[in-house]
């Protein structure tokens, strides 16, 4: 594609139409054509960008036909619903602006100008914000603010997957049988962090804390409030925000901080979406082919199942009334109809949107090529529910599919609880059987792994496709927390095991060398060490007084020296979202006390937990690796386990003690007949 392309889609995203007088149109110019040849013009901005930037005009053409004519064949008809999609102008205090004085560099757009005559008309300027003009044709100034940006820095690509735990090609004690080659190819190129956690393995308040680097306990955010509507977080800048502050171009697409703050993205791609769900009669429910107990829970939690398995129950046969049976897209509780007729003929997924985009952005984002970037993309799946292609099942033959390591008896000598997990995974053991229910929840997952790192490896492949761009980008991947499938007889998420917190995480960058590091790290972490590798200038974090400062730590000197024995934290803190009414209700005496929360600490060799009814457990997880022996308070508790738990709980305690908490090892938790045991005197 032109680098009109991109001119007329940031135009065409904010809803505005450029005028451009181009005489004869090139056969791949999307942008000519939208003016000339509206449909041809579409058609070409959703072609897909790697045949678009090789096709010459006779090929053009022919590909042309041929899709065509294959399009006449098809049910669906290719429809991308691009929900959301969006331009926002560049938020206001942050980074510089060319003054009236300045001459706009021609890149910017079409006919960026100084002084601009009467009847300039919006969108001239591709610039979304403004038209480009900076001084009136008397001379006076419009008020126009057009963004300066940096050039020369690091460019940042950050790829968020969503309840992906280490069923990962290349992480110690995931499902052996995973399959990611294209994690894997980036994992043996960047710094592998194989113990990295969540600090709150729940779907908001661990992206509220992954976004604004500040733990939920300290903004008392820690369940589905909207985080840039929180007292403490609304006054901290995002480290999106930090790198637009410090002149970067933004981009985005898909789930990234759950539901994203306004404008926090100059270009927006697609809102967060768990489609494809299953409707009946326009009502969302769980896949088709699934029966009760486990498909009472609905549509998302945990539904699971093929696409093509669901073909014989879909009314909704072209993907146009939303209040018959089929596929949809879910977003913010509203339900868009997607075309489905087969794994080759239907709409796209959110995550087949989102990587589109991205690679669009890359291929034609005049921008990207002058400006330093940093382009975040969201890819949903794993998260349930876990609904792929064929094809994706078909790697997992269900006869073929392992258990996950399992003690049956494992959950005999644990303290916390996950009522929520534990249901779901009885409900599906009675619906299916113990093995054959497993063996099910693990192919899905498995399957929806590998779609996503399918997507994965569509952006990677555009980003490699200039050499020049990759090396000078750091690319980061990782997810929001992990995901249970039996272990500890749970079917789902937030817990305080390495199950449910660990992640994988990969920073790539060019000028290091590839490295594993063992020591475990925090998702809190991410933002210090987005701004340490990029060289940020301004680190200043707070927008006004009452913000919090960065609760994580640069991880720059563990991938420069994996053996580095200065990192400030000597293990990972988890922290479980639960308990909302003793936390969050005024009538509750321990509105507000985190020690109303079930809590963990990842050191290297332990892992240390206090669950919020007091009772503890303690694993050696260089021996037990799956947690199955709960050494606390057994006849196993020596001296230097206790040592082990005074350690844990210091890690504890510089969090803690901003709440005017500080907990002695020798005497606390208390236990008792409360439920709470903060409860008890």
């Amino acid at each position: 594609m032109h680098r009109s392309t991109f001119l007329f889609f940031t135009a065409f995203l904010a809803g505005r139409s450029p005028e451009l007088a181009y005489a004869t149109c090139d056969a791949t110019d999307s942008s000519c054509h939208v003016t000339s040849e509206p449909e041809r013009g579409k058609a070409l901005l959703q072609h897909d960008a790697k045949t678009a930037s090789v096709l010459t005009t006779n090929s053009a053409k022919e590909a042309s036909a041929t899709t065509n004519s294959l399009q006449s064949q098809k049910v669906c008809k290719g429809k991308t619903h691009e929900i959301g999609k969006k331009t926002s102008p560049f938020t206001a205090g942050y980074g510089a602006y060319y003054s009236k004085d300045e001459t706009l560099p021609a890149w910017m757009g079409l006919r960026c100008e100084n002084y601009c005559f009467n009847g300039w008309k919006p969108g001239k300027c591709a610039w979304p914000a403004c038209n480009g003009c900076l001084r009136q044709k008397d001379g006076s100034a419009t008020g126009c603010k057009i963004p300066k940006y940096v050039s020369g820095k690091k460019n940042v690509l950050l790829l968020m997957t969503d309840d992906l735990n280490v069923d990962v090609e290349g992480f110690e004690y995931g499902h052996a049988q995973a399959y990611t080659p294209n994690i894997k190819s980036l994992a043996e190129s960047g710094t592998q962090f194989d113990y990295a956690f969540a600090v709150h393995p729940l779907c908001t308040p661990s992206r509220a804390s992954f976004m604004t680097g500040i733990l939920g306990i300290h903004s008392k955010n820690m369940f589905k409030d909207k985080y840039w509507d929180n007292p403490v977080l609304k006054k901290s800048r995002t480290w999106v925000e930090m790198f637009k502050l410090n002149g970067y171009y933004t981009v985005g697409t898909g789930k990234i901080g759950h539901n994203e703050k306004k404008d926090m993205f100059e270009v927006w791609g697609h809102d967060p979406n768990y489609g494809p769900v299953w409707r009946t009669n326009g009502a969302p429910k769980a896949h088709p082919k699934m029966t009760n107990p486990i498909a009472a829970w609905g549509s998302i939690d945990f539904s699971f199942g093929r696409f093509s398995t669901a073909k014989e129950f879909i009314t909704d046969t072209d993907g146009t009334d939303i209040s018959k049976s089929g596929w949809a897209y879910s977003h913010a509780g509203k339900l868009e109809p997607m075309c489905y007729n087969t794994d080759e003929d239907r709409d796209e997924t959110p995550d087949e949107m989102n990587a589109n985009f991205a690679i669009q952005q890359l291929d034609a984002n005049d921008y990207m090529k002058h400006a330093s970037w940093l382009m975040a993309v969201g890819i949903v799946r794993p998260h349930t529910p876990l609904h792929v292609d064929d094809k994706y099942f078909d790697h997992f033959p269900l006869d073929k599919v392992s258990l996950p390591d399992i003690d049956p008896t494992d959950n005999n000598d644990i303290h916390f609880k996950s009522v929520r997990g534990q249901t779901m995974h009885d409900d599906l053991v009675e619906t299916y059987g113990y093995e054959t229910g497993l063996k099910l929840a693990a192919q899905a997952y498995l399957a929806s792994v590998m779609a996503a790192d399918e997507q994965i490896g569509k952006v990677l492949d555009k980003l490699s496709e200039d050499e020049t761009v990759e090396q000078n980008t750091i690319v980061v991947m990782t997810s929001d927390h992990g995901f249970h499938l039996g272990q500890k007889q749970v079917l789902w998420k937030n817990t305080v095991w390495d199950q449910g917190a660990r992640i994988p995480l990969i920073i790539k960058h060019p000028d290091m060398q590839p490295n594993h590091v063992q020591f475990p790290v925090s998702l809190i972490d991410i933002f210090p060490t987005l701004m340490d590798l990029a060289e940020l200038e301004n680190k200043d974090t707070s927008l006004e007084e009452g913000s919090h400062e960065l609760d994580g730590f640069s991880l720059k000197p563990l991938m420069k020296d994996p053996s580095y024995a200065g990192f400030p934290r000597a293990g990972a803190i988890t922290i479980i979202p639960q308990d909302e009414w003793s936390y969050t209700n005024t009538k509750s005496r321990f509105k507000g006390n985190p020690l109303v929360f079930s809590m963990a600490v990842r050191m290297n060799k332990y892992r240390y937990i206090i669950a919020n009814g007091g009772g503890e457990e303690l694993y050696n997880n260089a021996e037990d690796h799956y947690e199955w022996k709960n050494l606390a308070n057994t006849a196993d508790m020596n001296d230097e386990l206790l040592e082990v738990k005074k350690n844990a709980i210091a890690v504890l305690n510089d969090e803690l003690r901003e709440h005017g908490k500080d907990l002695n090892a020798e005497t606390e938790p208390r236990t008792c007949d409360k439920a709470l045991w903060v409860s008890c005197n």
